[in-house]
């Protein structure tokens, strides 16, 4: 039967702090998903499963041997020899997939027009159409609109070997997977049930654990407490004695006074060894409540977006178009659109309908009236995630300091940023988000801010954008997040978009 088994093994980068130890993880045909904070080395697992990555220790073992492999990773690919192999490819399988997935033909010229839903979806028909035996998919739902979603979960479930998902979309793991593995500040804990009910195993032992420790920590008190009543008494008594041998008479020299004396001094000493002994114990006791404290939450504190209010004349932009182009390709038409100082708007569409176009057009607008606006891409390219840590480090303690401790707030592991790495696509949305958010804004235009994030970072996310108190336009998938922070729709369909009249 098709497996991947790894066992005792652990993994560092080169320079890096250890990221996985004594990890065993057996995976048999089926679906698992993988969940855990954004950094915590899920990517990393996949690609040991893959083999792009050897371990440092242990072994991973394939079976069999010549297991074939397919990986969609996070980024969404630019024009690759696979995707032109299918585009060519018009055999019996290669059409199957195509209907599937709903696709067109496509070439390059045609590649960079495409939407990164629809992106996605060559993707995965590329990984697909190989028949793979053991197929990795990290954070395939990215993007992707909900016909999307649903041909996705639904092709995948026809596939019949190993398949692993690092994902935070919780309805699209409940959809798809009979296992889940959590990983977590370097553990990685395996549950033979889908996501729901292995969250609700792992929150039941969180809180046996806390009640555990709680009970500890209440008898260490306990303890702490009674030695140092004891190291209090002999010190006391050290004392006492002390003084009872100096109030003794310099001429009391008999052989009882000599007596009493040498067992004086011999109380006198035993009684200092034990209280010397007790306070160890005590300081014992001390570290061992220390270690037992609650660990420091890196999600303590608000997280805020400064706001730089216009004037207060009723139209912060007024955007008037013809037609907008993106490459060769009339997008959109008829543009006539007012966005108010403190608008919130949701910006919706299919994938493909011409959001982000619409978005990079309102930059551009804000740019030439200059509005001070804050544009989040969909995704950033290797060499923008390089220069985004590259300006972080260049900026002045007080600065980098201030934009860690937010970057730590929305769960970027600050205490790793001296031997990072390298940084996943959700730590650098994490800084991006923390390096923007110091700097007062008239507008925000948030193209997916959700993708690559876990779950409390999007809350996080979430509590900021309802303080801010600029215009927002926001373009997302995600029907939770532009419910809470938004309070208008455009609707992007056909070549145009649909505004409510003002």
């Amino acid at each position: 039967m098709r497996s991947v088994c790894l066992s005792d093994v652990s993994f560092s980068y080169e320079g890096g702090p250890v990221l996985f130890e004594n990890l065993d993880l057996h995976l048999t045909p089926g679906w698992t998903g993988v969940v855990g904070p954004n950094g915590g080395g899920k990517s990393t697992l996949l690609e040991l499963l893959g083999g792009d990555l050897h371990p440092t220790g242990g072994r991973v073992e394939r079976t069999p041997e010549a297991l074939r492999g397919a990986l969609v990773p996070q980024g969404v690919e630019a024009w690759s020899s696979a995707v032109a192999n299918f585009a060519e490819d018009w055999s019996k399988s290669a059409c199957k997939t195509r209907r599937r997935l709903g696709l067109e033909d496509i070439d390059e010229a045609r590649w960079s027009s495409l939407s990164p839903g629809w992106k996605k979806r060559w993707q995965m028909a590329c990984a697909l159409v190989t028949e793979p035996d053991l197929l990795l998919l990290d954070e395939p739902t990215n993007h992707v609109d909900a016909s999307t979603h649903a041909l996705f979960v639904d092709a995948l479930r026809r596939f019949d070997g190993v398949g692993v998902v690092v994902s935070h979309d919780r309805a699209f793991l409940e959809a798809l997977c009979s296992r889940t593995v959590r990983v977590r500040d370097g553990r990685v804990s395996s549950y033979a049930s889908p996501y729901g009910d292995a969250r609700r195993l792992w929150t039941q032992e969180a809180r046996a654990s806390a009640e555990h420790r709680s009970s500890r920590l209440r008898a260490m008190r306990a303890t702490a407490e009674q030695l140092d009543q004891q190291r209090r008494r002999a010190e006391a008594a050290s004392r006492s004695i002390s003084a009872r041998r100096r109030m003794k008479s310099a001429k009391d020299a008999d052989g009882r006074s000599v007596g009493r004396k040498v067992r004086a001094a011999q109380a006198e000493a035993q009684l200092s060894q034990r209280a010397r002994v007790i306070r160890h114990e005590a300081e014992k006791a001390r570290d061992a409540l220390s270690a037992l404290a609650p660990p420091k939450r890196e999600h303590a504190g608000p997280v805020w977006v400064e706001s730089e209010r216009a004037s207060s004349r009723r139209t912060l932009l007024r955007w008037v178009a013809p037609t907008v182009t993106r490459g060769d390709r009339t997008v959109l038409r008829g543009v006539e659109l007012d966005l108010g100082p403190t608008d919130r708007v949701h910006l919706e569409g299919a994938n493909g309908a011409g959001k982000t176009t619409a978005l990079l057009a309102l930059r551009d607008e804000a740019q030439l009236r200059k509005r001070s606006c804050l544009f989040l891409p969909q995704e950033h390219t290797e060499a923008e995630k390089e220069r985004l840590v590259a300006n972080v480090r260049a900026l002045l303690p007080d600065a980098r300091g201030r934009v860690l401790q937010c970057a730590a707030r929305l769960g970027f592991d600050a205490d790793r940023w001296a031997s990072v790495h390298r940084v996943s696509p959700g730590e650098a949305r994490k800084l991006h988000l923390a390096w923007a958010f110091g700097q007062p804004h008239h507008l925000l235009l948030l193209d997916e801010p959700t993708n690559h994030l876990d779950t409390e970072t999007i809350e996080r996310v979430e509590e900021a954008l309802l303080g801010f108190s600029g215009a927002l336009v926001l373009a997302t998938h995600d029907v939770h997040l532009a419910t809470q922070v938004t309070s208008s729709t455009w609707r992007v369909d056909g070549g145009r978009i649909h505004a409510p009249q003002r």
